[in-house]
């Protein structure tokens, strides 16, 4: 290469050297200028998760994508893509309240043999002619670590539901429960001079919470007459610029009644603040609502035995056919549910029931709940007559809290029905399979 030609090149890697620079510089002053100056943003960070034995985390979470995300979703929230052709819906694995409730035992059943070996839905297959021990209890190892673990010294949750009525729900709106809340109780066990035995030891509700990078769950505990005593996040929240712990530390000293700064969360403050001040009446509520509901379901069941002959027609069939699993009063579970394995459906949730129509719900009643793919424990009653059956479902339809309009279910939920009308029923009519059922019902 001659001198000038040398010359000429350097000459112009120089300049575009200069130019890229340049050009850089400019940009991060206009970035710097334009950019807004909003708040750090917040990261999940693990916390310790209780395992059964020495599961593989990470191997079970593999394992879950490639097998079981296109039911239960990728991040285990139930919403794969194939939930919308699903009824019922595949499970939460994010469901704190329930998830708490089951044991190592059970979870391994329920993955290794189905549906069908927990008497839930046959939709959920098998697995145990696919992965070994091993990889099952890493599945459930994966699942584990989704929630947090109990509290020291529990032994076993007990899983409860409560429905709001519509007055008191009204009456709470401030404190952003949902209609159909669940919580566990936490049962510890204290030992005598003769045996052992369970007590409770702490309550425990969850609540939802949204960051920049995910979301998270505040999980609150409560001492056995409904007073808070604690809370932390899980995943664990933490905020850039911050200590790991800082969030914890804001939490317990919200529950203190100390003064807390947690630097550049504004917006997570105002949500935490909020969410333990309206938290602190939120459990209260539940009980009271669960109180009332037990006493009126007892003196219903008193009445039932006493004189039977009092009640309508529809009551008594359902008090006899249905009471003993579904409740007295359709608003908590009756007394043959014990260990609660088969959570019943909650008869006087409004919002749910309105989207059965009668056809399904007495094919239900005939057929079982097999015949819908869902739990075994609902019994075939092919022995009652029809006035029986009819009396059944419009007693039913009396428990619904909101009650329902009587339109279609589909329509009144603003959609048009899939499948084939009769009447003013739409959904779930005789013939019609699972997969037919239109989304709107099932969600």
């Amino acid at each position: 290469m001659s001198r000038r030609r040398y010359v000429v090149v350097s000459a112009v890697a120089g300049a575009l050297v200069l130019g890229s620079v340049a050009l850089a510089l400019w940009r991060d002053r206009a970035d710097e200028q334009v950019a807004p100056r909003g708040p750090a943003p917040y990261e999940l960070v693990a916390r310790a998760a209780a395992q059964p034995l020495a599961g593989d985390v990470e191997h079970g979470r593999r394992l879950y994508v490639m097998n079981c995300a296109s039911c239960h979703g990728v991040e285990a929230d139930g919403t794969g893509p194939a939930s919308d052709f699903l009824w019922p819906l595949p499970r939460d694995h994010r469901d704190a309240a329930y998830m708490l409730s089951r044991s190592d035992e059970q979870l391994f059943k329920a993955v290794a043999h189905g549906g069908r070996g927990v008497s839930r839905s046959y939709l959920m297959p098998t697995w145990n002619d696919v992965f070994d021990r091993f990889e099952t209890w890493n599945l459930v190892a994966y699942m584990r670590s989704l929630t947090q673990p109990l509290p020291e010294g529990v032994v076993r949750a007990s899983y409860h539901q409560v429905l709001l009525s519509s007055e008191r729900h009204e009456s709470v709106a401030g404190l952003g429960l949902p209609r159909l809340a669940s919580f566990i109780r936490c049962l510890g066990v204290r030992e005598t001079e003769d045996t052992e035995e369970e007590f409770v030891s702490n309550l425990m509700l969850f609540a939802p919470i949204s960051t920049g990078t995910g979301s998270a769950t505040l999980a609150l505990t409560y001492a056995p007459d409904g007073r808070l005593i604690g809370a932390t996040t899980f995943p664990q929240v933490h905020v850039r610029g911050a200590t790991d712990d800082a969030v914890d530390r804001f939490v317990a000293a919200l529950l203190e009644g100390r003064r807390a700064e947690l630097p550049s969360a504004r917006d997570l403050v105002l949500r935490l603040t909020t969410m333990i001040e309206t938290a602190r009446g939120a459990m209260a509520v539940l009980l009271q609502q669960e109180r009332e509901d037990t006493l009126a379901a007892d003196e219903l069941g008193r009445r039932y035995y006493k004189e039977p002959t009092t009640l309508p027609a529809g009551q008594r069939a359902y008090l006899q056919n249905c009471g003993a699993c579904h409740g007295f009063t359709g608003r908590n579970v009756g007394p043959m549910v014990m260990e609660r394995d088969a959570w019943p459906r909650m008869l006087a949730d409004g919002s749910v029931m309105a989207r059965l129509s009668d056809g399904y719900v007495r094919s239900l009643i005939r057929k079982g709940g097999l015949h819908w793919n869902l739990s075994g424990v609902m019994p075939a009653n092919p022995g009652l007559a029809d006035g029986e059956v009819d009396a059944i479902v419009e007693h039913v339809r009396s428990l619904g809290d909101p009650r329902a309009n009587g339109r279609c279910p589909c329509v009144a939920l603003g959609s048009q029905c899939g499948g084939r009308r009769e009447g003013d029923t739409c959904c779930c009519v005789e013939g019609q399979r699972p997969e037919q059922l239109c989304s709107n019902m099932k969600r």
